[in-house]
């Protein structure tokens, strides 16, 4: 058992001998790799530089080769002169600039990318060594696409930036752009709206036979990145082709038209136009709220309707002068504004009649209408009319006085009634009791027919007075009808207007959103 393990114990010790030279070989050994792996990634750097060299170089050379074989750049990029060269289109808006409704025109940023296949532009790329090439488009034929609803004279494109070219030919070219066109406002359901802008390309020299434009449709042209200005959103873009025949050529021309739809944020027009116009509107009828004899009905009115004059200017301020369309809501406005001339009409109209009247009474068809049961209710709510129980009390007095008079002339004045001082008693008598005193000094057959004729005569002048007061009470009592009346007319018209208004914005909501 001794010598089983006496052996790994030698071995052992060996190894433990020779320890500190294993360790120098060692790390003399892991010195030489690093240098080694230096060495080759070195060489790799250089082999790399060299190669991107080769390639740069192996790029201006083909280059400068293709383009010396390509010939002028107006011609189309064929070996065939009757084969046409396939455009493809993509345009992507991403920011609405600006939108002048009143000038019906928009200025959209986008970005562009056109794609065609240049016959002359190949190579091989095992052989070059070249994979795609970057050319100045002004050394390549290019497009000449133009868009049919441009408004600005300076815009084309951003010419600066190159062209892509791959070795079948394929040529891509990305240009960002900026483009101010017209766009038929359409203002019926501001602030609610949605306009639909119409962007066109098209060839201006080259038919379908020599150019065919179509758009390119993938995911990447589905691709909306839209900065929300605050004011418009974008809803959607539609692509559409058609072809256009014109009477100078054969061949129609290719047109491509995105149709691009905005919808207007109108939480800003609702806080600052549409609330403050419900709420003059409501205003305006509260003109007739306040009694006939106030003294504020006109102030109130005629400061109702320049506020709805004012806010109506606003909103025609922003919109375009359209003779085929106006919009709802300055319809509105108009209709509020007519309400607020009817009700100042109708105030100076029952002012009038409420102060002033006529001597004559009022027609018969009137006074039955002041006799319904509905007019009197209404009155009652107004005023209360004494004139009638007035001349009834009016009559009972005469009567009793006349009765009294009689009774003192037939049995003389009662012995028991102290007379007062001749002085004192000329000083308070009245001028009718004077003339009473200078009647009773005629004969006693005399003196009650004198008197009974200036009874008769006052009775007639107070029934006089009270015929004029029930004849004014009457116009009165048609004035606080009339105002009431105005009340219930225009309150229907106002509440009427706002629900159709609101009613139409509903439906156009509604539509709209099926739509898109």
């Amino acid at each position: 058992m001794g010598l089983l393990f006496f052996g790994p114990i030698m071995t052992f010790l060996a190894m433990v001998t020779n320890l500190p030279s294993m360790i120098t070989d060692i790390s003399r050994i892991s010195t030489g790799i690093l240098l080694l792996v230096i060495s080759l990634s070195c060489s790799l750097t250089e082999v790399t530089s060299e190669n991107q060299t080769n390639t740069v170089a192996n790029g201006k050379a083909l280059l400068q080769r293709l383009l010396n074989n390509y010939g002028a750049s107006s011609l189309r990029p064929v070996r065939n002169t009757s084969t046409p060269v396939n455009v493809k289109l993509r345009f992507l808006p991403n920011q609405l600039i600006n939108f002048n409704e009143r000038h019906q025109m928009v200025t959209i940023g986008s970005a562009m990318a056109q794609y065609w296949r240049d016959e002359l532009m190949t190579w091989d790329p095992t052989v070059e060594g070249v994979d795609k090439l970057a050319v100045d488009i002004e050394e390549l034929w290019a497009p000449d696409l133009l868009i049919i609803e441009n408004v600005d004279r300076e815009f084309i494109r951003y010419e600066d930036f190159p062209v892509w070219i791959h070795p079948d030919g394929n040529v891509t070219w990305y240009t960002p752009m900026i483009t101010t066109t017209t766009c038929r406002v359409r203002v019926r359901y501001f602030p609610f709206d949605t306009q639909i802008c119409n962007i066109t390309f098209g060839s201006s020299g080259h038919s379908i036979e020599e150019l065919d434009l179509t758009f390119k449709n993938d995911s990447e042209s589905e691709t909306f990145i839209f900065l929300v200005n605050g004011v418009w959103e974008l809803v959607g873009v539609v692509k559409s082709r058609e072809e256009m025949h014109y009477l100078c050529c054969k061949y129609p021309f290719p047109l491509i038209t995105y149709t691009i739809y905005f919808r207007r944020l109108s939480t800003f027009y609702v806080n600052t136009i549409i609330v403050p116009c419900v709420l003059l509107s409501f205003m305006n009828l509260l003109v007739f709220w306040l009694p006939p004899d106030a003294g504020e009905k006109i102030s109130l009115g005629m400061t109702n309707l320049l506020a709805l004059i004012l806010f109506q200017q606003l909103v025609a301020e922003n919109m375009p002068p359209l003779g085929d369309e106006f919009p709802l809501l300055g319809t509105f406005f108009a209709r509020m504004i007519a309400v607020g001339c009817v009700a100042v009409t109708g105030t100076v109209i029952i002012l009038r009649i409420f102060f002033k009247g006529s001597e004559k009474p009022p027609p018969k068809i009137v006074r039955r209408l002041l006799k319904k049961k509905l007019v009197k209710q209404t009155l009652n709510r107004y005023t209360t009319s004494n004139s009638r129980r007035h001349r009834v009390h009016s009559r009972i007095a005469m009567d009793r006085q006349r009765k009294s008079i009689k009774l003192h002339y037939e049995m003389g004045p009662e012995a028991g009634d102290p007379e007062p001082p001749a002085d004192e008693a000329a000083s308070l008598k009245d001028p009718a009791d004077q003339s009473c005193d200078a009647a009773r000094d005629r004969p006693r057959d005399v003196v009650p027919q004198t008197i009974m004729q200036e009874l008769a005569k006052s009775e007639e002048r107070a029934l006089e007075t009270e015929k004029r007061g029930a004849i004014e009470q009457e116009w009165k009592d048609l004035a606080i009808v009339l105002d009431f009346a105005l009340f219930m007319l225009l309150l229907s018209l106002t509440v009427g207007s706002l629900v159709v208004l609101f009613a139409t914005y509903g439906m156009h909501q509604q539509e709209t959103y099926l739509a898109t």
